[in-house]
């Protein structure tokens, strides 16, 4: 990444972040309806992904290593490893799962940590939301209070979250993400990623519909845009866990979020890129 493109991209996550800080009073009456324990329900995503040139070379040659490591002795795992280390857009990828590559049943990073059949629970801390994965039991901290969040914002698989309440709906900006993996099946990303997630509960309060906007220019032409909702503990829908989304189209990002551009007119689906699925970890839970 040129340092004027990282430039822009931290104005921009500069802009975002004093916009989050500006929390509404509104929702501070409502965010107690978002606490609880919610089962993910269903996940929509565009299929195929909108992926960059040479995000696609780096699956590409990803999947070629993978093969020959799988199937032919030493000599060939030598010259496929030398064949990914050719590729510079695999280089930050494999610069970082080296540090941080996912031990069976360790927790992704972002956004890939969303991606999850197992509850989520959400409590509040202060001026700080914690969120639980339980299917890892990871948590990440979403501060509500630029002035109460970390010392310095350095890079982790979770990456520095900033979030506010716009009505009911908590939004949360996620950056400094130092993880190399878009989602569970090994699609690349690139350092500049940063995850917008917007969580609103219905009426009842028996579901909560979240929408997430991953954006990365050296990843994806166009920001990814995944459609959701989880179902609250004891709702009718929470017994039956991740549904099959089918194809319906991703939903279109919110218009009031920053740059937000259209995302891959494709037909969306539950399933993912299918890129190589042996560079993650597996599931926790069967």
């Amino acid at each position: 990444m040129s340092i004027a493109t990282a430039r822009v991209a931290a104005a921009a996550a500069v802009a975002i972040v004093a916009a989050l800080a500006l929390g509404s009073a509104a929702g501070a009456q409502e965010k107690h309806r978002i606490v609880g324990t919610w089962v993910p329900a269903d996940r929509v995503l565009p299929s195929p992904l909108p992926l960059t040139a040479a995000a696609r070379r780096a699956i590409d040659v990803a999947r070629a290593t993978e093969a020959a490591n799988a199937a032919e002795p030493s000599d060939a795992k030598v010259a496929g490893a030398a064949e990914a280390a050719d590729a510079p857009e695999v280089a930050q990828a494999a610069e970082a799962s080296e540090v941080a590559a996912p031990r069976p049943c360790a927790a992704p990073g972002m956004p890939a940590v969303l991606d999850t059949p197992a509850p989520v629970e959400i409590t509040l801390q202060g001026d700080k939301i914690l969120i639980r994965y339980t299917e890892w039991d990871a948590t990440r901290t979403v501060y509500t209070n630029p002035r109460s969040g970390p010392p310095t914002q350095q890079p982790s698989a979770f990456g520095v979250s900033f979030g506010r309440w716009e009505g009911e709906t908590l939004a949360i900006f996620t950056t400094y993400i130092a993880h190399p993996y878009f989602d569970l099946a090994g699609t690349p990303q690139s350092a500049a990623v940063s995850v917008l997630e917007r969580y609103t509960p219905s009426a009842d309060g028996s579901r909560l519909e979240s929408k997430v906007m991953v954006t990365d220019a050296a990843t994806f032409t166009a920001p990814v845009v995944i459609a959701g909702s989880m179902a609250a503990v004891g709702a009718p829908a929470a017994a039956s866990g991740l549904q099959d989304a089918g194809a319906t189209n991703a939903a279109a990002p919110d218009a009031a979020a920053p740059d937000a551009a259209a995302p891959d007119a494709s037909a969306g689906s539950a399933v993912s890129s299918g890129a190589a699925p042996a560079l993650v970890a597996g599931r926790c839970v069967g």
